[in-house]
């Protein structure tokens, strides 16, 4: 009956090991169908998040799940053949849920997967920014966007300039209209050399003319062409005022382009210190992990051996005490066989001693006779079928005391067993919330990066 309830015990543990690896295997294949999609990397990481965050909801669920199971077993348990075979069962299986420790050293590789990946990002990103910020500074110096020697590693160009393309757009119309204003410029200048010069051949003219000329159409051209030459310097004035504003302008955008690189800058800093922090976190929490993971196992082992002992005693002590219950069975019978025949012998005694004193005859002496002997005989042989059956009992009552003492060492190890399968419960459950607040962080760092 015990073979039947460890092989019972095996199988549920093949069951449990093996709906751990599916559940896992699932969300792994879910992190690879991640991977292959053509999505950006803030998207990728969200799903990334969600999917280790239903994990870690899965992995409570079945830690709460095994732990109701380990009471129904221990409520089953109790209704079974012998009080022995009982405790056994329960600390077997209190030590199934040791297994779960695999489940969660898996748990931590991937996790530590998924941190070097981060690693890896980061660094990408900080290629990134360094190559922004010597697309802005030649953009600075040369007054336009180089975009062909921009290249980028985590994001696409579309997704920068989507941005900054209100910034080229109203910076390329400046310089623009800027040219087009030193062009006009210098026409208007061109033009007024252009009239002084027409304005002194006819003064010069005006000298040779004869006196078919009057003064007043003398003095009517010159008020034209003064007119035209204060309207030209006056052209030239808003033209040099509308140059001075675009140049204001550009330099505002200058000065906001410093500003947007400044505070990229400070949020680049930022977001290294960050995962540098988060780094060290996970890391410890791994380390912290592992070395209970290590102590746990050594535990375990140590009592894997004492269980085994204490059942192999428990099983000698059960076929002893078998044995013994048998033997004093049949001494009981023959006890009982010989205690009848001495019955009998007593009775015809009587029964002769009896008709003796009726019959005024002498008494024969019962030791002459055949059946005095007989009775010795039977009476010696119940004698010693009493002392062994006393000596058989004294050994059971001794068995019954090393029985009773190997009972509460057994239920003294069940005790240690579940306070440590409890304790080491409430670390893996602090350590999953732990994990569980990091990664709320990290998904409220990319949902704030996402909505810069």
């Amino acid at each position: 009956m015990t073979n039947t309830i460890n092989s019972h015990q095996n199988l549920n543990v093949k069951n449990i090991t093996s709906l751990f690896e599916e559940v896992q295997n699932r969300y792994i294949n879910k992190l690879i169908s991640i991977d292959e999609k053509k999505i950006t990397t803030n998207e990728r990481n969200k799903q990334k998040i969600v999917i280790y965050e239903s994990y870690v909801k899965d992995l409570s669920t079945q830690t709460r799940l095994l732990l109701q199971s380990l009471e129904e077993l221990e409520k089953e348990a109790k209704q079974r053949v012998g009080l022995l075979e009982n405790k056994l069962k329960k600390a077997n299986a209190s030590l199934q849920h040791y297994h779960s420790l695999s489940d969660l050293n898996k748990t931590t590789n991937n996790f530590e997967t998924e941190k070097w990946k981060l690693v890896h990002e980061t660094l990408d990103l900080k290629q990134d920014l360094d190559s922004l910020t010597s697309f802005i500074n030649i953009a600075k110096r040369t007054g336009k966007w180089d975009t062909d020697r921009l290249q980028l590693k985590t994001l696409p160009l579309d997704s920068i300039f989507g941005i900054t393309k209100d910034d080229t757009h109203i910076s390329n119309p400046l310089h623009k209209e800027i040219q087009y204003r030193d062009e006009r410029i210098q026409v208007l200048q061109a033009e007024i050399e252009y009239l002084r010069k027409m304005q002194n051949d006819l003064s010069k003219q005006t000298l040779n003319l004869n006196s078919s000329t009057s003064e007043n159409e003398l003095k009517g051209q010159n008020i034209i062409l003064t007119k035209k030459v204060d309207d030209l310097r006056s052209k030239f004035a808003e033209e040099c005022q509308k140059a001075e504003t675009y140049k204001m302008d550009i330099r505002l955008k200058s000065n906001q382009l410093k500003e947007l690189q400044q505070e990229l800058n400070l949020k680049k800093t930022y977001y290294e210190g960050h995962i540098n922090d988060l780094s060290t976190k996970l890391k410890t929490i791994s380390d912290r992990h592992q070395e209970t993971t290590t102590i746990l196992n050594n535990e375990l082992a140590v009592k894997n051996q004492q269980v085994e002992q204490l059942t192999q005693q428990i099983e000698q002590v059960i076929n002893e005490k078998i044995s013994f219950e048998n033997e004093r069975n049949d001494l009981e019978r023959q006890c009982r066989v010989k205690d009848s025949m001495t019955a009998d012998l007593e009775s015809q005694i009587r029964n002769l001693e009896r008709q003796l004193i009726v019959n005024n005859h002498l008494i024969i002496p019962i030791e002459s006779t055949v059946s005095k002997i007989d009775y010795e005989k039977l009476d010696q042989e119940l004698n010693l079928t009493r002392k062994r059956l006393d000596g058989i009992m004294t050994e059971i009552k001794t068995k019954d005391a090393l029985n009773s003492k190997l009972e509460q060492d057994l239920h003294l190890l069940k005790i240690f067993h579940d306070e440590q399968l409890e304790q080491h419960i409430q670390i893996a459950a602090s350590d999953v919330e732990q994990l569980r607040t990091e990664i709320r962080t990290l998904k409220n760092l990319c949902e704030e990066k996402a909505d810069e």
